[in-house]
């Protein structure tokens, strides 16, 4: 055996011949919760809101306005836009189809209070009626409710229909997501198992691997369900759940449950190696793991944390969502995998078992001859590497992250809603379906109705009432406005011209607010821009605190935090070519940038993490850090990069979705996290720190208790 091996006092607690209980019954625990609650991953459904008031920046002027408008409209909805052509100009026949339409459309389930309409236009060949849906209660019920309007008006004879606006794209940013997450999981899944299969030459492993992080995802599921839920804990639910965080929950505990299996599995076959009890293996191996696993678990929690001091709700969504996500991972990481590997022992590795007292030959793979290539030319390495990534962070400039018009976000075929926006502009005013919200006193009503007609950009101002002809609605003081703008509420024109609107009303009235689609965009711009100035540095700090902590050091955390900082700018920069000359993709949205770098940041330290645990260990042991170097890079070299591809190939399954935000996200996360793998973790990490020798640990004893060999 080694000489570093000791032995562990106990294996999984109890008498020698009882090893067996302890993870039986833990086991058995994991399949009495499938019992209980392994059902709630089919139900997240039920709590997802994919409205706007799920992304809107808090505290912003437009969330002011979306929170005041329901008392006017009765509920929380928004409005889809039913609009009909015929070339030769609308008929008599076509008016009363029409108004055979709207009688049908009012009972539908989902429609939340008068249909207004038909409105003709100028042209005489087009209609369009506006149906308020409701954007509260089960996720599913906007875009059934979308779906039951177009199927009541698709059928008339000569009549072109399109059920567009606001409630038309949002049904059809819905259909998307639905069943996302069931789809999500197969192909992970599958992915996964191939990857696993290839990097263990077994099939139990892997399967004992998925299994695991397929119950982190069933016990996350649960967590986020009841969190998520209305009226259980919390009015409104403790925290929020859209789509896309869905989707991504989904991916991050196949994706993260499968790492940390890899860093347990790869220390349990070294040890089954030196140990001929696979008790007594499993034991040391999660105990030599779990510092580095559960280090590397806090920091991702504590930096998904971090996103709920964004102003956006998008991202304070993410943040404890994906929390919950690496919590159920290590979870099970630590409480199912060791018992089932300790049970199967060397028949899991099954067929090329890891025999008592043969060879490890690490040295003798590639990261072993990697490594030793590092120690050569150790400077040269770190210096050409950060050249390269320099030289791609200066395309950061160029990353474009002023959002885009969410007809532009589709991808594949047109839907209904994107098709019909255009035939809506044709013939309407392009704002027509998407009206600037004013809210302000009533008895200023008529100061800024005034001040809103003269805007430039705006066709007409109306304010709301219960029916034509009646006075406006006063709820608590305020009326509510509906400016008409003359551009595509979703384009930079209509933007420029909120804010001039804004400009004017505020000068008639300081309490005056002024919402809608279009200003939503901007507030989401400013706030995305807010948030990067001030939550990424809180994140860096608080990253920087918990590896001092892990290393007992300065020195090698500074180090660590500058190389992840630099690869996620990096990445965003290889995402701007990308973007720009290959894809030829939109503006990415506001949000986007601040949930790349918190995430990457944490993906780049929890690998870098794996590394420097080891090698901090290493050199301990070794005495040397130059030595430990070597060592830490070769026996951690292809677990960390088969985490990595598992990690990488999980996430580029975004792709799978048709939306450009998506797909966005896909791309920079996958890229940032190879650069990680093959080059920040492979090579700039350890030729630094092989550079730097035994400074690596300053100010720490270990700094000063050790020798640096050159020729290591």
């Amino acid at each position: 055996m080694h000489d570093h091996m000791v032995e562990p006092r106990r294996a999984f607690g109890g008498r020698r011949r009882f090893r067996w209980l302890v993870p039986v019954l833990l086991i058995a625990g994991w399949v009495a919760f499938l019992g209980v609650g392994g059902g709630y991953a089919g139900r997240l459904g039920e709590v997802v809101k994919n409205d706007d008031a799920a992304f809107l920046p808090a505290g912003a002027e437009a969330t002011q306005v979306a929170e005041t408008a329901p008392g006017f409209f009765g509920a929380e909805q928004t409005p889809a836009v039913v609009v009909y052509v015929r070339d030769s100009g609308i008929t008599a026949a076509d008016r009363s189809a029409v108004a055979g339409d709207i009688q049908a459309i009012r009972p539908l389930e989902g429609v939340a209070g008068k249909v207004a309409g038909p409105i003709p236009s100028a042209d005489g060949r087009a209609l369009q009626i506006v149906v308020p849906l409701s954007t509260t209660g089960d996720a599913t019920v906007l875009p059934g409710a979308v779906e039951d309007v177009r199927e009541q008006v698709r059928s008339h004879p000569g009549l072109t229909v399109h059920v567009t606006g606001p409630g038309g794209m949002a049904g059809d940013l819905a259909n998307i997501f639905e069943g996302a997450d069931v789809r999500l999981l197969l192909f992970a899944t599958v992915a996964v198992f191939i990857i696993l299969v290839l990097v263990y030459r077994s099939v139990i492993l892997p399967i004992v691997v998925l299994t695991t992080a397929q119950l982190a995802q069933a016990l996350a599921s649960a967590a986020v369900y009841f969190l998520a839920r209305d009226d259980v804990l919390a009015r409104d639910g403790l925290i929020d759940l859209n789509g896309q965080s869905q989707g991504a929950l989904v991916l991050i505990c196949i994706g993260v449950a499968t790492d940390y299996a890899l860093l347990i599995v790869g220390r349990y076959r070294e040890e089954l190696r030196d140990r001929e009890s696979k008790y007594e293996a499993i034991a040391l191996s999660v105990r030599r793991s779990a510092p580095a696993i559960t280090a590397s678990g806090v920091t991702v929690i504590i930096a998904m944390t971090c996103l709920l001091m964004s102003e956006l709700s998008s991202n304070r969504g993410y943040g404890p969502v994906l929390a919950l996500g690496i919590c159920a991972s290590l979870i099970a990481t630590f409480t199912f995998l060791p018992p089932v590997l300790a049970l199967l022992g060397r028949a899991a590795f099954w067929p090329l078992r890891p025999a008592y007292g043969s060879e490890h030959r690490l040295e003798h793979g590639v990261w072993g001859r990697a490594a030793r290539i590092i120690s050569r030319r150790p400077r040269a390495t770190w210096i050409g590497t950060a050249a390269i990534l320099l030289s791609l962070a200066a395309f950061l400039p160029a990353f474009n992250a002023s959002g885009s018009p969410m007809s532009e976000q589709f991808l594949g075929d047109e839907p209904d809603s994107v098709i019909g926006l255009d035939v809506l502009a044709e013939h309407y005013p392009a704002g027509a379906g998407a009206p600037a919200l004013i809210t302000g006193p009533a008895t200023a009503r008529a100061e800024l109705t005034w001040a809103a007609e003269r805007v430039d950009g705006v066709d007409g101002v109306d304010a709301y009432s219960d029916a034509p002809g009646a006075p406006p609605k006063v709820v608590d003081g305020q009326v509510l406005l509906q400016a008409t703008l003359s551009a595509p509420p979703d384009g930079p024109a209509a933007e420029e011209t909120v804010q001039r609107l804004r400009d004017a009303v505020h000068r008639a009235d300081p309490d005056a607010r002024v919402g809608g689609t279009t200003a939503i965009r901007i507030d989401t711009i400013d706030a995305g821009w807010s948030d990067l100035r001030t939550v990424v540095p809180l994140l860096l700090a608080v990253v920087l605190l918990l590896l001092v902590a892990l290393l007992r050091a300065v020195t090698g955390p500074l180090l660590l935090i500058a190389t992840v900082v630099l690869s996620a700018v990096a990445t965003l920069g290889l995402s701007a070519i990308a973007f720009n000359r290959i894809f030829d993709f939109p503006a990415a949205d506001a949000s986007l940038p601040l949930f790349c770098i918190a995430f990457l940041v944490a993906v780049g330290v929890d690998y870098n993490i794996f590394l420097m645990a080891r090698v901090r260990e290493e050199t301990v042991r070794l005495g040397d850090t130059r030595r430990a170097v070597v060592r830490g890079l070769t026996t951690t070299g292809g677990v960390i990069t088969s985490a990595g591809v598992v990690l990488g190939v999980t996430f580029s399954l975004f792709g799978v979705l048709p939306f450009v935000p998506l797909v966005q996200i896909g791309f920079i996360i996958v890229a940032g996290i190879m650069i990680d793998t093959f080059v920040v973790r492979a090579l700039l990490v350890p030729a630094a720190s092989y550079d730097l020798g035994s400074a690596t640990w300053w100010p720490s004893a270990l700094s000063r208790r050790q020798r640096d060999d050159p020729s290591a």
